[in-house]
């Protein structure tokens, strides 16, 4: 968490874009001359962490393992550190970058550093919804959309959009391609009716990739039907599955074989 999430990623895209941002516009040249030494420093620290964590991992299967499952905790959260209050970009843009272009950053930031630690990003759930192996602008502009839709980096009120939606469904179409390649394929279609936003079906077929579509299946094998709020909420793992079944924020109809397995499908 430490050398490559809060030093390798947060702290280095901060530390990068400040001290661009100084050496380009003259401004405090004393600061400037001391956030040098400072990234010179902070390279130091964040290699030590990189080659620990490498000599961890290609020893000891238990090592990669937590490593990977504390990348999935926290990597959503770590979105939220770059949001400005209340999600005004102007933040960064009166500097002169979009948030596309910080989040690129550290996307490429956190991947590489993986690599060099011996964990590849395809291995990592949380890298996978974002398409790690897609350009790092394509990803940013996924995570910009997440979290104003309050998907990542927040524990508030999801405020979905049809941007939101398209950016989720699209997130959760790369997972199921992941879990499906490790997995026999289920041969199904899910389709999932909204209250608030237009209904959507994922399509598992038994030879080739997911697809995501926006309307209604023909023959659905399972139906689910939430408020896109909610659906945002069980997608990021702050509702559980079997709580919103039990309390008909989730309602389903059709192959009850296939809800059981759909977290391992679409693991949160």
């Amino acid at each position: 968490m430490y050398h490559l999430v809060i030093e390798g990623m947060l702290a280095h895209t901060g530390q990068h874009y400040l001290r661009d941002y100084v050496t380009r516009s003259g401004f405090l040249p004393g600061f400037a001359q001391g956030i040098n030494l400072v990234a010179r420093d902070e390279s130091r620290h964040i290699a030590f962490g990189i080659q620990l964590l490498r000599e961890l991992v290609t020893t000891n299967p238990q090592c990669k393992t937590a490593a990977i499952a504390t990348l999935n905790r926290v990597l959503p959260w770590a979105a939220g550190v770059f949001t400005p209050p209340n999600i005004d970009w102007s933040y960064l843009t009166r500097l002169g970058y979009t948030p596309q272009e910080v989040f690129a950053f550290g996307l490429r930031s956190i991947e590489t550093k993986l690599r060099r630690a011996g964990i590849p990003p395809s291995e990592v759930r949380e890298l996978v919804k974002l398409g790690y192996a897609d350009p790092h602008i394509e990803q940013a502009n996924r995570v910009v959309a997440l979290i104003e839709g309050g998907v990542l980096g927040t524990n508030g009120t999801p405020h979905p959009t049809e941007n939101t939606m398209h950016t989720l469904f699209a997130s959760m179409c790369k997972l199921a391609t992941w879990t499906q390649a490790s997995t026999t394929p289920v041969g199904a279609t899910i389709q999932w009716l909204f209250d608030d936003v237009d209904p959507r079906y994922l399509h598992l077929p038994h030879t080739g990739e997911p697809s995501v579509s926006v309307g209604i299946a023909p023959t659905p094998t399972l139906t689910l039907r939430c408020t896109a709020s909610d659906w945002i909420r069980i997608a990021s793992g702050r509702l559980n599955q079997q709580q919103a079944l039990l309390t008909r924020r989730l309602r389903i109809k059709g192959d009850i074989t296939l809800a059981l397995r759909l977290p391992r499908i679409l693991p949160a």
